[in-house]
């Protein structure tokens, strides 16, 4: 709504029956988007990386004197991660706001992975709840800790919804299964593999059913 307030529709190029993209295309250039500032304050998004680059980016943000914060989120604590996902992005999108008053570039810099894209990542860094955030400042370590005071299901919601320990290993297998879990009405967990059901299920929540691979 604000984007749309702000820049209204165009009435267009006139003689639309001679329109051509080459005739409007290659009008933006690389001057013309750095010298370009923004209209409205528009949802600042956190990046999602790889696990893979976070060295890559420790190096990065120690040269440019940077803090790197490092959400680890997970799927099998969706609800958690979501609920940590949306406060990071509203700290996010208020550091910018607030050095784009001053022209200067914010000294921090947030990016968010996955645990469960390889693993050993965890077992790396501790982490053996998620949300848990890491902080990186000239190339080193200087918090880590889990999130909390995130929304957690409360102790009776067995009673009315199922609580379900999922083990999948195949994307493809996952999205089926969670879609039927989800239109039973059940929550789950979302085990990649044996050890990382061990440390789910060794947690204290109580699972109504477990769910296993037939691969």
């Amino acid at each position: 709504k604000l984007l749309s307030a702000a820049h209204p529709q165009c009435a267009g190029p006139k003689g639309r029956k001679s329109w051509s993209i080459s005739r409007f295309s290659g009008k933006c250039t690389e001057e013309r988007l750095a010298n370009a500032k923004p209209t409205v304050d528009t949802p600042k998004t956190v990046l999602q990386v790889s696990q893979l680059r976070l060295p890559e980016l420790v190096e990065e943000c120690s040269a440019n004197g940077k803090l790197l914060v490092v959400m680890c989120l997970a799927t099998y604590a969706l609800e958690q991660s979501n609920y940590a996902r949306l406060l990071v992005e509203k700290v996010h999108a208020d550091l910018h706001k607030r050095f784009r008053a001053t022209s200067e570039s914010s000294p921090v810099k947030f990016v968010s992975i996955e645990l469960t894209e390889f693993g050993g990542f965890a077992e790396r860094y501790g982490i053996k709840e998620a949300p848990y955030c890491l902080m990186f400042h000239g190339g080193h370590i200087v918090h880590s800790k889990r999130l909390r005071g995130m929304r957690l299901l409360p102790k009776d919601a067995g009673v009315s919804q199922p609580r379900v320990l999922l083990i999948e290993p195949l994307p493809q297998h996952q999205l089926k299964l969670e879609r039927s879990l989800r239109r039973s009405g059940c929550s789950w967990d979302l085990a990649m593999d044996a050890p990382q059901a061990v440390r789910l299920a060794s947690r204290q929540v109580a699972y109504d059913a477990v769910l296993l691979s037939g691969r």
